[in-house]
């Protein structure tokens, strides 16, 4: 197993727990994320490309976007720096490469030290959502309640509320709740509902709650919420 392969697993082993991971804890899992792919896969993409550039007689850019389910891309363009053009592209060499072993300690800490302040990293918990003409939503994880609530609610009315905000709880760490627009640092905690909407689970169980609530409030619906 890659150490690739060991994160995803380890974050979705979280998420079927009903753990999500606070913002602190995200940005950690995302250097991580960022270190790895700088140790091991940038060298493997410079010994293959390198070789084959050597053809060409002009500098050029080339930048290559990789989509979990649409593949490989690749763009030339013949910019010089690639940050002007990119605001938040950040050059990957291997020429000081740093074992990633060193934020794992780090990241234990942080887990543990969330874990013992409550912040929704312990034992796993779940939401149950009642609605005034009876329905019941309550799902073996906390992100799957939220999701199917918000549909419940109606996704588009939900993403209004998103861009006003009625309520800040409903725009985390600067990306809106429900939003069609793939956040580039927080993209793979956005979840797809369906017809290009975008949910975004990064926050505990508590806060979840408030967000269904706060939803529920703007929008005249009656409800209750209870962490199961």
């Amino acid at each position: 197993m890659t150490k690739l392969q060991e994160l995803y697993e380890t974050r979705e082993k979280l998420q079927n727990l009903g753990i999500e991971p606070n913002a602190d804890l995200e940005r950690q899992l995302a250097a991580l994320e960022e270190e790895i792919i700088k140790n091991e896969i940038v060298p493997i993409i410079t010994d293959t490309v390198e070789p084959v550039l050597k053809q060409v007689k002009r500098e050029v850019v080339l930048v290559v976007e990789h989509h979990p389910e649409k593949g490989v891309s690749v763009h030339l363009s013949r910019k010089r720096n690639i940050t002007n053009a990119l605001s938040d592209a950040v050059t990957l060499s291997n020429s000081d490469t740093v074992s990633s072993n060193k934020y794992l300690p780090k990241l234990e800490r942080n887990i543990n030290i969330s874990r013992e302040r409550g912040s929704g990293m312990g034992k796993a918990t779940r939401l149950r959502v009642e609605f005034s003409d009876g329905t019941v939503i309550s799902e073996s994880k906390a992100v799957d309640t939220l999701k199917k609530a918000i549909l419940k609610f109606g996704v588009e009315r939900v993403a209004q509320l998103c861009i006003a905000p009625y309520d800040s709880i409903l725009q985390l760490n600067k990306v809106n709740l429900v939003t069609k627009k793939r956040d580039p640092q927080y993209g793979n905690r956005q979840h797809e509902v369906g017809n290009g909407w975008l949910v975004f689970t990064c926050s505990n169980t508590p806060s979840k709650k408030r967000q269904i609530e706060a939803i529920a409030k703007a929008l005249g619906i009656k409800v209750t919420v209870k962490i199961v």
